[in-house]
């Protein structure tokens, strides 16, 4: 058990000093990797705590078998508690981790988005589609006002239709 817990602790501060020394431009692939190595740190732990859990169960299992239970039970639970108490600490300190690579990454993204909406092609285009769009609410407007007033027009049109001659 302690073999794996030094495992990935290396593995968790390999991954800490391996980003910073890379350069920004690989940074969104970077941290996506790290995030999946995170994820395999998870699972690892997860892993831990449910042996712990095991551990534990068949432990108070057999406690019942003995005269001092509730010396035994108590033992137990001290046991667990220390046990679980490392595999809690070492998910703590990746939980930040997490945080701070998804900071990282919605900070990427951001001053990504802010450079395209700064960009001169994409202003002009925005301010392109902005005009496209206001001449069609005037054409629209324009048509619903003629189409009004056909239908004014067509009770009297139909007077007309109705009394004109057909020769």
């Amino acid at each position: 058990m302690r073999q794996t817990l030094y495992r990935l602790l290396v593995i968790f501060i390999l991954s800490l000093g391996g980003v910073a020394c890379i350069t920004s431009s690989f940074a969104g692939q970077v941290h996506d990797q790290e995030l999946a190595e995170l994820e395999v740190v998870q699972d690892n732990l997860d892993l831990q705590k449910e042996w712990v859990q095991y551990r534990n169960d068949t432990q108070v299992r057999h406690c019942y078998q003995l005269f001092f239970v509730e010396r035994c039970l108590d033992r137990v639970r001290q046991t667990y508690l220390k046990e679980i108490k490392v595999v809690r600490v070492q998910e703590l300190a990746m939980h930040d981790r997490r945080r701070e690579v998804n900071e990282m990454i919605k900070t990427e993204k951001d001053t990504l988005r802010i450079a395209e909406r700064q960009d001169p092609k994409n202003i002009q285009e925005r301010a392109d589609n902005r005009k496209a769009f206001e001449e069609k609410q005037i054409l629209r407007a324009k048509r619903i006002e003629e189409l009004e007033e056909r239908r004014k027009d067509s009770a009297k049109r139909a007077q007309q239709n109705r009394s004109a001659s057909p020769l």
